[in-house]
C-alpha cells in the first residue's frame, strides 16, 4: 500500500524522500550503466535486465530512462528508444530545457507506444505541468497541451513539477492551487486520459495532504 510506503519514508528517511527514482541519462555520456551495459551495443541493452518498478496502480515501469531536461532533443530521445530504452521523462517548461514535441516526434516515428500494441515493450512517458497551469481548468488545458506535443491518445504519468509558482518562473499567477490541479488529474485517472499521477518537490506537510485525496500519488520525485 502506497500510504504505508509513504509513512516509512516520511519516519525514516526525511529528506531523501523519493517514492520512484529515475536516472536521466545522456545517450554516450552517462558512467549510470556503463559498468553493467555498454551504452553503445544495442544488443546488450536490449538483453540487459534493466530494474523495474511497480507503482501501486500495478503498473510496470523502468526505472532507469532518459530524462530530457537541459536540452535534450529528438535526435538523443529517437537513439536512446532504438537503443531499448523504455522510459522517458519530459516536462512542459521549455525554459528548463525540455521540449515535448520532439519527445512525441521521437514516440510517433518509432511505434512503441502502449496504444500501438507495444504492451509488453512500450515505451512509458511522464511529463509533468508546468507551475504556471496550476488550477483546476489550465490543468486540464495542459494536459491537452501535453498530448498534442506527444502526439499520444493517452499519458501514462502525469507530475505537477513544482507545487507553487514564483516570479523567476511564472510570467502570471497561477489560477489556482496544486489542490485544484490534483482535482483535475484524478478526473483525468477516471476517465483513462492519465494512467498515474503525481507530484515534485513535496514536503511533509504536503504529502499529509496528499495521502488524504481519493487517488493517492502513484509517484513522488523529490
Amino acid at each position: 500500500d502506497i500510504s504505508i510506503m509513504v509513512h516509512s519514508v516520511k519516519r525514516h528517511f526525511l529528506l531523501l524522500l523519493t517514492m520512484f527514482l529515475y536516472y536521466g541519462i545522456d545517450i554516450g555520456q552517462s558512467t549510470q550503466l556503463r559498468s553493467a551495459v555498454d551504452l553503445n551495443d544495442v544488443d546488450a541493452i536490449k538483453k540487459s535486465n534493466i530494474p523495474t518498478f511497480t507503482l501501486s496502480n500495478n503498473i510496470t515501469v523502468p526505472m532507469i530512462g532518459l530524462g530530457t531536461a537541459s536540452g535534450v532533443r529528438y535526435a538523443s530521445v529517437r537513439s536512446a528508444i532504438e537503443l531499448g530504452y523504455r522510459f522517458v521523462d519530459t516536462a512542459q517548461s521549455h525554459s528548463w530545457g525540455y521540449h515535448e514535441e520532439e519527445v512525441g516526434q521521437a514516440l510517433y516515428e518509432v511505434k512503441r507506444r502502449y496504444e500501438d500494441d507495444k504492451h509488453d515493450d512500450y515505451v512509458f512517458v511522464q511529463t509533468k505541468i508546468h507551475p504556471q497551469a496550476l488550477g483546476y481548468e489550465a490543468t486540464k488545458k495542459a494536459l491537452q497541451l501535453s498530448l498534442d506535443r506527444l502526439q499520444v491518445p493517452s499519458l501514462d504519468s502525469v507530475l505537477i513539477h513544482k507545487p507553487r509558482c514564483w516570479d523567476e518562473v511564472c510570467s502570471h499567477e497561477p489560477e489556482g492551487t496544486w489542490e485544484d490541479s490534483w482535482d483535475a488529474l484524478q478526473e483525468a485517472v477516471d476517465s483513462g486520459l492519465v494512467r498515474s499521477i503525481g507530484i515534485c518537490d513535496v514536503d511533509i506537510r504536503l504529502l499529509d495532504k496528499l495521502l488524504t485525496k481519493r487517488i493517492t500519488p502513484m509517484i513522488i520525485q523529490n
